[in-house]
């Protein structure tokens, strides 16, 4: 009893704490797993903001408002003083070297992970700035070399796959949890279904199994659709998972 009390307590406090809008930009290099990233966090109603972040990227910068300030650390957890409950943006300069792929892959299924043949950060894993006390919306902008894709929780609203560099936006309105991406040397292949975007991202050793799960996927999206009700998303993505699992996220699977 005492649990579920913890839980509902937990769940209304995050049902009830201002949200935040975060803009984020990554430059990732999946084959050495460097990472830099921009992230801008607009919040108002609150007098300091708490957050976590993964103990292998590090703080390079932080600016409220364009001025450049001070964050109290103490273990993986930080907070930024505000000067009142308006609305702030505090803007995140991070970089770090996302951890390689461990030998015992299934034990680090809930951690962030990189090899040649991908990219994993989950987003319970605060690969971002990530207060637990309020749903997020977020805008996220990848770059990452030109032979590799990237993909993340959210609508896709563009891609631009140049000849130095391959970019995409993703994008999350409505306030829900932290996003997660994925990336790596995959091969894309779409299919459009009443409305829908269905795409697999694949490694060229499972792409000629494309048409398979997208024919799956519209089948059952359909079949949901018409029993439980009309599917909340723009896009559903199969991501081929060097990792043994099989995960579910918002809007796309890990597999």
């Amino acid at each position: 009893m005492a649990a579920l009390c913890c839980a509902s307590m937990s769940l209304y406090a995050q049902a009830t704490a201002p949200s935040a809008e975060h803009t984020i930009e990554v430059m990732l290099t999946p084959a050495s797993g460097q990472i830099e990233i921009s992230d801008k966090v607009r919040i108002e109603g609150r007098e300091n903001y708490v957050f976590r972040l993964a103990p292998w990227l590090n703080i390079e910068t932080v600016s409220l408002d364009g001025q450049s300030l001070r964050v109290t650390s103490r273990g993986h957890e930080h907070s930024v003083a505000l000067p009142d409950s308006g609305s702030h943006v505090i803007g995140f300069m991070l970089r770090g070297v996302i951890p390689g792929r461990a030998t015992e892959q299934s034990s680090t299924a809930m951690l962030s992970s990189s090899g040649s043949d991908g990219v994993y950060l989950p987003g319970y894993d605060a690969w971002i700035p990530m207060d637990d006390s309020a749903p997020i919306s977020y805008r996220i902008t990848v770059k990452l070399p030109a032979a590799q894709r990237a993909v993340a929780t959210g609508k896709l609203i563009s891609e631009n796959p140049g000849d130095a560099l391959y970019q995409a936006i993703f994008e999350v309105s409505h306030p829900g949890e932290a996003p997660s991406l994925f990336a790596g040397p995959y091969q894309v292949k779409e299919r459009r279904s009443q409305g829908l975007r269905l795409r697999t991202y694949f490694h060229a050793e499972l792409a000629s199994l494309a048409d398979v799960y997208l024919d799956a996927a519209d089948g059952y999206i359909q079949r949901y659709q018409a029993t439980i009700g009309a599917y909340p998303y723009a896009d559903f993505h199969v991501i081929s998972a060097p990792l043994p699992v099989g995960l579910g996220f918002p809007n796309l699977t890990y597999v």
